[in-house]
């Protein structure tokens, strides 16, 4: 466990409910939306008030926000956690936690969960969370049946995406970049292969911005020559830029576009690490 020195762009971490509007409810999960995500959470009536929450953005790649609270649970705000799930007894992939508050004697956890993880978080009966370092299991819970409850939640994407479009007329003041663009991507992004291989260059995109402030699609415009490096650039400004929608003759939230020039400088190679002798 490690202290953060930054704070996480979890955009839709402990949000009022009264900023949420209810889509219904499946069995025992309650399904909600608030701006360009959807929401399915369980309240547990066990002795921890386990909440369960499983978020997805309208435009995502398939990845879901895990949010997990319990009352007495072991997890401090600010700090980061190396977590593995238990599904019915079996330990499934690694996932980086972040500790959250979930009001007086809550805490809890937040992590994206990717790959087959959600799946087969949904289909167990029975989970536990462990930590790697230190080793050693935290709460568990029981999951509560969500395969009816999964389809709802794409129910709720669909209605969102229905309405992504806003007005529908022309964009007469463009979107606006939350934030800054040139923080978003780091030497740590540069594609190995890419590096390996010496390629550089600079590309143009444009994305197109939905009402909720989210990328549903990115083209290149002007190539860097190089495949990996402008594909890379639109999958990291698609998952990492927000912006405020364009807006139309009325002010009413319309689809707008947005051009960036990204430049791929190579970075420095690394020194050679030698071991003591």
């Amino acid at each position: 466990m490690r202290t953060l020195a930054l704070a996480l762009p979890l955009v839709f971490l402990a949000t009022p409910a009264a900023a949420q509007t209810l889509f219904g409810w499946s069995g025992s999960w309650e399904i909600r939306q608030q701006g360009g995500v959807c929401m399915m959470r369980h309240m547990a009536t066990d002795a921890a008030g386990t909440r369960i929450e499983f978020s997805k953005r309208v435009f995502d790649d398939g990845n879901l926000l895990l949010t997990l609270t319990g009352i007495g649970w072991p997890y401090a705000g600010g700090n980061e956690y190396a977590l593995q799930f238990a599904a019915d007894g079996e330990l499934l992939a690694n996932h980086p936690g972040w500790g959250i508050e979930d009001g007086p004697g809550r805490g809890g956890v937040q992590q994206w969960i990717y790959r087959d993880t959600p799946t087969r978080l949904l289909a167990a009966r029975s989970v536990t969370l462990r930590e790697i370092s230190p080793k050693r299991d935290g709460p568990g819970f029981r999951m509560p049946p969500a395969m009816l409850a999964e389809q709802d939640l794409e129910h709720c994407l669909a209605d969102l995406r229905s309405r992504e479009a806003g007005s529908g007329s022309p964009a007469v003041n463009p979107p606006r970049v939350r934030g800054a663009l040139d923080t978003l991507i780091t030497d740590d992004d540069y594609p190995g292969a890419a590096r390996r291989t010496g390629q550089s260059g600079q590309v143009k995109i444009r994305l197109t911005i939905g009402v909720y402030g989210f990328a549903r699609d990115c083209v290149v415009l002007e190539s860097s020559g190089s495949e990996m490096l402008d594909t890379r650039t639109c999958t990291l400004y698609r998952k990492r830029a927000r912006f405020e929608p364009a807006t139309d003759a009325l002010g009413r939230p319309t689809l707008g576009s947005y051009d960036i020039v990204r430049t791929w400088v190579l970075p420095p190679p690394q020194p050679p690490q030698y071991s003591g002798s």
